[in-house]
């Protein structure tokens, strides 16, 4: 992906569950990201010496947050928080964020439907995982239906101003999460937040990690590609 759109890629360390169970990853991604701006102050004042090498040259106003699976979820969050009260755009000058990337983000709710349980199931995404997943993640006495990983009652909330930036949603049709995911865009696009769906069809989820060189996971890249080639502007 840093080939093809020509980009640095920063990868962000965060706590780890159950040692340090949500929002403390939340909470680290969003650390990072403010590391991110420290350096784009630096590099707009010249102060080269304090920044890392690898960004000297980096463009500041060409940002986006990325994520998948569980990361995907920490990069909405990370969004969320930099897009919305008490954070703004202007938050982040000289750094502009002009997008958000959500591949096959772990979306999830309390309830789930036939078509959920119905869905393939394999080893890098079934329920009983999920399940045992979630239950050393959230804090005791949190349920799935938490913002943490489900997003939709905060989003659909008519008190709650929300947005986020330009986002691009990759999903995959055998992937058990991509049915909820698409409510959650539904209610994204309703709160006036611009939002592509890219959808793979016959694979499942985070299928790339074992078929990087499939004509989806190709697709899937190339769609990437061009969402952060474009000249996107920061709503």
């Amino acid at each position: 992906m840093a080939k093809r759109s020509q980009s640095i890629v920063v990868s962000a360390s965060y706590r780890l569950a159950p040692e340090h169970r949500l929002p403390a990853a939340f909470e680290d991604g969003f650390s990072a990201l403010k590391w991110l701006h420290s350096q784009s102050i630096y590099q707009s004042e010249s102060n080269h010496e304090l920044m890392d090498p690898w960004l000297i040259s980096a463009d500041f106003r060409r940002c986006f947050i990325a994520g998948e699976s569980a990361g995907g979820t920490l990069a909405y969050h990370v969004a969320r928080m930099a897009f919305n009260m008490p954070y703004s755009v202007a938050s982040w000058a000289p750094m502009c964020m002009e997008g958000l990337i959500l591949i096959h983000p772990g979306f999830m709710r309390d309830t789930r439907t036939q078509e959920e349980l119905d869905c393939h199931q394999d080893g890098l995404m079934n329920w009983n995982m999920a399940d045992a997943c979630i239950k050393l993640v959230l804090p005791p006495g949190c349920s799935i239906d938490n913002p943490y990983f489900n997003p939709l009652p905060i989003v659909s909330s008519p008190d709650c101003p929300f947005t986020l930036p330009k986002s691009l949603v990759l999903l995959a049709d055998n992937d058990a999460l991509h049915f909820y995911v698409l409510q959650c865009v539904e209610a994204l696009k309703d709160a006036r937040c611009q939002v592509d769906v890219v959808m793979e069809h016959g694979v499942g989820h985070v299928f790339f990690i074992a078929q990087p060189d499939s004509a989806q996971a190709q697709h899937m890249m190339q769609s990437v590609d061009n969402f952060i080639s474009k000249d996107h502007k920061v709503l």
